[in-house]
């Protein structure tokens, strides 16, 4: 969280979270995502709408891996605009 947390709307808090999570996740993108798949449970709701919004953004050149964890992801939360 930042100084600018509280005036961000759904989806740039979001993005924050996201961006945040790749800086001190693995860097290879399947090795961030087996992370995030372990953590997803914990997690349910709004919540746990920066899973699909970490697919959204780093996942386009791993399509069929990105499908598979936004298949995943939507048992805890809505992954409607990763895949918009």
């Amino acid at each position: 969280l930042d100084e600018e947390w509280e005036q961000r709307e759904l989806k740039q808090r979001m993005r924050h979270i996201t961006h945040a999570l790749h800086e001190f996740l693995p860097k290879d993108y399947g090795a961030a995502l087996t992370v995030l798949e372990q953590a997803a449970p914990s997690f349910g709701g709004f919540e746990a709408m920066f899973f699909p919004d970490f697919v959204e953004v780093y996942g386009q050149a791993d399509w069929e891996r990105s499908l598979s964890a936004l298949e995943h992801f939507t048992k805890f939360s809505s992954s409607e605009f990763a895949v918009r």
